[in-house]
């Protein structure tokens, strides 16, 4: 299915979320079968073991087959879905590469481009200030409450 959906094109953002969340929940439920079949089969090697005699040189099979065959294709289902999630990434890359490759070695190594000076200056600006508005706030907080219970405390003292 994923490979389907990669062969038909690009999807909107809300069809590649969607389709992202259920590769998601589909690799999760396969790695959970995966360790309980694990866990099944290690189950039933403990109890087959129990049951050999010491005078018995075949080893017990105690793995069910339909469960074996059922984690080789889940293994397989999974690799897939990796794969599938690789071969993305891959053509993204590739796509970058051949872009790179028709660039000459002076736009490669060009700086790239920067803000304005006059622009960072005022983002300096603003950020500085609004660290400043933020520091005065917390300041006066603090002086206001103080003084708040400072005052109560006197008054209650001249009460006395």
């Amino acid at each position: 299915e994923a490979l389907r959906q990669e062969e038909a094109g690009p999807l909107d953002r809300e069809s590649t979320r969607a389709s992202k969340v259920a590769r998601f929940k589909r690799e999760k439920a396969i790695k959970a079968q995966l360790e309980e079949l694990a866990r099944r089969r290690m189950e039933q090697m403990r109890a087959s073991a129990v049951d050999m005699d010491d005078e018995s040189e075949d080893w017990p099979a105690g793995v069910d087959e339909a469960d074996e065959r059922k984690a080789w294709f889940l293994q397989i289902e999974l690799a897939a879905q990796k794969a599938i999630e690789a071969r993305r990434f891959l053509t993204e890359e590739n796509k970058i590469l051949q872009h790179m490759s028709t660039m000459t070695p002076e736009e490669r190594e060009a700086p790239r481009p920067t803000a304005p000076p006059e622009l960072i200056a005022e983002l300096r600006k603003a950020a500085s200030s609004l660290a400043a508005d933020k520091e005065q706030r917390k300041g006066k907080r603090y002086f206001t409450s103080f003084h708040v219970k400072h005052l109560k405390l006197q008054k209650d003292l001249i009460k006395r």
